[in-house]
């Protein structure tokens, strides 16, 4: 089970050598891995119908501060690969587009700030469109970096059916984490981001009874479950 997105690639190419040796894999295919890519996930927006910030792909520093004034500060700045760093003005533009930039290269991702709730998923499709299984979590303490440091299992039938809708629109075959916001003024939820992998909070469902890596071994060995196998709500979980 690959655990960094950059891996992914190597690992799906790989598959046919890895699986010739007895060893079993359950992960997308290239054309799944590139859809949900940072740069396409407007498109899984319109067909799940759910809702994605305003986001403007840049390549180099043309016209970068325009772009940013037209989105309205606070906004993410977004590594294609990783990081997304929150600004809050134009003169801490120049400087984090040049430090991402440094270390991942163009393009680079402006997006909307939304304002809200945000909610950290780690599920698992079977590649036909379905969901395995799913725990949700609401982030209640950050990193400095927006990474969740401490959160809370949940039972909330609104996040399974945005799940359900964007795991439909891909055929998602594997691990994922959905990143989700749910607009404070109107309660509309955002996709913000999806990771090709667990997360590396994912041992809080094992802890809420839904052992998602257990589940995906269970599979490739014929043991699916009927239905959708859910986190119990409840469960605080602080690194």
């Amino acid at each position: 089970m690959p655990c960094l997105d950059s891996e992914l690639k190597s690992f799906i190419q790989l598959q046919p050598f890895i699986e010739s040796h007895g060893v079993k894999m359950f992960l997308p295919d290239e054309e799944m891995l590139e859809a949900r890519s940072k740069k396409n996930l407007r498109d899984i927006c319109s067909q799940s119908r759910i809702q994605y910030p305003k986001t403007v792909e840049i390549n180099g520093y043309d016209h970068m501060e325009d772009f940013a004034e037209k989105l309205g500060y606070p906004l993410f700045v977004k590594g294609i690969f990783y990081e997304a760093i929150k600004i809050k003005g134009v003169t801490e533009l120049r400087k984090t587009v040049d430090d991402i930039a440094s270390r991942w290269g163009f393009p680079i991702l402006l997006q909307q700030d939304v304002p809200g709730e945000e909610f950290d998923i780690a599920a698992v499709g079977d590649g036909t469109g379905k969901v395995l299984g799913v725990t949700p979590m609401k982030k209640m303490q950050l990193t400095s970096k927006g990474k969740a440091w401490g959160g809370m299992t949940l039972d909330s039938d609104e996040i399974l059916a945005a799940v359900k809708k964007i795991m439909k629109a891909l055929k998602w075959k594997g691990p994922t984490e959905i990143e989700i916001m749910k607009r404070k003024k109107d309660g509309k939820f955002f996709l913000i981001e999806m990771n090709p992998r667990f997360p590396a909070w994912i041992y809080l469902g094992a802890g809420a009874g839904c052992n998602l890596p257990g589940l995906i071994l269970d599979h490739l060995f014929g043991k699916t479950p009927n239905k959708v196998v859910s986190a119990h709500a409840g469960v605080i979980f602080l690194r």
